[in-house]
């Protein structure tokens, strides 16, 4: 079964990303007709997002031969990529939406959960209390316990059958059972940073986002063919130069003729060859 996302009532989303420099290029094909088959293998540890940036007029290529296999317990949830919609418009159209007067990532716990009436979630409160069931309703509760008003979030447990009214700022973690509604949540909040902090890229970059998830340390590979210039060859044949004997004959050095094989090949990347497999095919 698939691992269901742990979230912080002050972070609703753990998941977390994983960088460029541990998603580096493992091993490269280059085939004659200037065709480039990449390998990387990056290694993420339970539910991580890995980041790939391609130019745009390699995303065609990509996205019809991009596979990916975790063969060690995981899942590949969904793979997601840049359109020409700016990230303003990306956000209005998301179910989600972020307050600019709210605590951690724009979003409060009792926002959050306001915003999942209806969908089945799992929280821990700070007790240790684990509650499963479908967030009917949160509200502001007076109470003589505490100054002001407190968030209340009421959870309908479809196992007892009755509502249980939980304070939210007890609460230590919330999880979204549904994995298609957890991945619609991470998406507008990856926009709504996009939108609050500029991100500096290229202008005809585009971007491929790989959801993992799965428990403890984990390899993963990724592989994809991409356009390339075609690797060339050229030759060196080194004579050395006649020798005299003592005798005054010419030695005959044929056998100290040296002959030398290059490629030629074009790193059309962003990222240096280092520590890389490379396999030439003619």
């Amino acid at each position: 079964r698939k691992r269901q996302r742990e979230t912080d009532s002050e972070n609703p989303t753990s998941s977390t990303q994983t960088n460029i420099s541990n998603s580096k290029i493992a091993k490269v094909v280059l085939y004659k007709n200037g065709l480039a088959c990449f390998e990387r293998h990056p290694v993420v540890t339970d539910d991580e997002i890995i980041s790939l940036s391609f130019k745009q007029t390699e995303m065609n290529d990509v996205l019809k031969s991009l596979t990916i296999i975790d063969s060690t317990g995981g899942t590949i949830s969904s793979v997601s990529y840049d359109n020409s919609k700016p990230a303003e418009k990306n956000l209005a159209e998301s179910p989600f939406q972020f307050g600019e007067s709210h605590r951690v990532h724009g979003m409060s716990a009792l926002s959050f959960l306001s915003q999942l009436q209806g969908v089945e979630v799992s929280i821990e409160t700070g007790d240790g209390e684990r509650i499963k069931g479908i967030v009917a309703e949160t509200f502001l509760r007076s109470s003589f316990l505490v100054e002001g008003n407190s968030s209340q979030v009421a959870i309908l447990d479809q196992d007892l059958q009755e509502i249980k009214i939980v304070c939210v700022d007890n609460l230590k973690k919330i999880e979204i059972v549904d994995s298609a509604i957890r991945r619609e949540f991470n998406e507008a909040l990856l926009a709504h940073k996009v939108k609050k902090i500029p991100v500096l890229k290229k202008k005809d970059e585009k971007k491929v986002t790989i959801y993992a998830q799965g428990s403890g340390t984990r390899q993963i590979k990724i592989c994809y063919y991409t356009e390339s210039p075609i690797w060339k060859t050229t030759y060196r044949i080194i004579i050395p130069p006649s020798e005299r004997s003592e005798e005054g004959k010419d030695r005959n050095l044929r056998d100290d003729i040296i002959m030398q094989g290059w490629a030629i090949i074009d790193n059309i990347t962003d990222e240096a060859w280092q520590d890389v497999k490379l396999t030439l095919i003619s």
